[in-house]
């Protein structure tokens, strides 16, 4: 068989292999809307097909367990060693495990490899490299003969040895179940924050169909005697030195479902917090998580208590407030019983 049929058959067994290489780049852009996870960085290299087809062999894309191997056909080992990765390969290639020969460039070094990769069933990439192929995971300039990486881009084994000599059936397996547990968790790292993102926009929504009280209308409602509920959403430290009469503490936005229980959702609430960093506010936030649970009669003060300080409206101030003194009164109100004066 003439040598040009050979490269012929050789490319479209190695072909589906070089998959690893070539389209990995428009693979991971493409897909899904949502961020991809971030990738390692690590070597990239053009890899010369024993055809002369050329091929991206783009390491850090592939989130493989990656192996690759230096030799030169005049050297002694390299055809037991070829052997071995293919064994490899058809062993952990399906778990995520992907390999690549390079061959140093030298005068008739295709015909005695091609032939021998056809003959022997070798599948997983081979071929010629430049420099950058020889550099990528070299150490002080020392090119190891074999170097195999782990899915995240960590250096496992970088070795003088041939590949026969190194067990690598007993090491790969744990790195695939490393790779295998980083993917798992990027994937429920990825749904989590898909799942924030539409909780996320409901809130916002939510928050559109509530009122944001102005601070005279709640002074003019508290004076008048109206039956409504006052939250002040901070630390307790906050709350002692100075906070508006008759509001209870709901000192954490996270325990707002514990604190929200046994209340009626028919219940008015209106949620302060010390100052809004934005138009909505953490209390206002927090009002809309509420108007998802069903209280519809919730709403918030707008510009919170800096806006009810600038009105000069009256506060309940804790004893030597100004030189940072605790209020022992108001230590005795927590998040589940409301202060004097609160609706029930």
């Amino acid at each position: 068989m003439r040598l040009s049929r050979l490269a012929v058959v050789l490319w479209a067994a190695v072909a589906p292999c070089c998959a690893i290489a070539q389209g990995m780049t428009a693979r991971a852009s493409s897909g899904a809307r949502t961020a991809a996870p971030s990738r390692q960085k690590g070597p990239s290299f053009w890899l010369d097909g024993l055809d002369g087809h050329r091929a991206r062999i783009d390491v850090p894309n592939l989130r493989k367990v990656f192996l690759a191997y230096y030799f030169s056909a005049s050297e002694k080992g390299w055809a037991d060693d070829l052997v071995a990765i293919q064994a490899l390969c058809d062993r952990f290639q399906k778990k995520g495990f992907a390999a690549v020969a390079v061959a140093a460039r030298a005068p008739g070094a295709a015909a005695v490899l091609a032939p021998f990769a056809v003959s022997h069933k070798i599948r997983f990439p081979v071929g010629f490299g430049d420099g950058d192929a020889f550099s990528a995971f070299a150490q002080k300039s020392l090119v190891p003969k074999t170097a195999l990486i782990s899915a995240s881009g960590r250096s496992v084994i970088l070795s003088s040895q041939p590949v026969v000599a190194l067990r690598l059936e007993a090491t790969i397996p744990g790195l695939i179940d490393e790779r295998d547990a980083a993917l798992a968790k990027e994937k429920q790292d990825l749904l989590e924050a898909q799942q924030r993102e539409r909780e996320e926009r409901k809130i916002m929504e939510a928050a559109k169909k509530i009122k944001a009280v102005e601070p005279e209308e709640l002074k003019a409602r508290l004076e008048s005697g109206e039956k409504l509920n006052l939250a002040f959403i901070g630390s307790s430290r906050q709350y002692e030195k100075k906070h508006i009469a008759q509001a209870v503490l709901l000192e954490s936005p996270d325990r707002v479902e514990e604190f929200f229980k046994n209340r009626k959702s028919r219940e008015t609430w209106i949620l302060y917090c010390a100052y809004s960093m934005d138009a909505l506010g953490l209390s206002g936030h927090t009002a809309a998580k509420l108007y998802l649970k069903g209280f519809h009669q919730v709403s918030h003060l707008k510009g919170d208590l800096r806006a009810w300080e600038e009105k000069k409206f009256p506060l309940i101030l804790a004893p030597g407030a100004a030189e940072g003194k605790s209020c022992p009164d108001c230590q005795k109100r927590n998040m589940l019983k409301p202060a004097p004066g609160v609706n029930p």
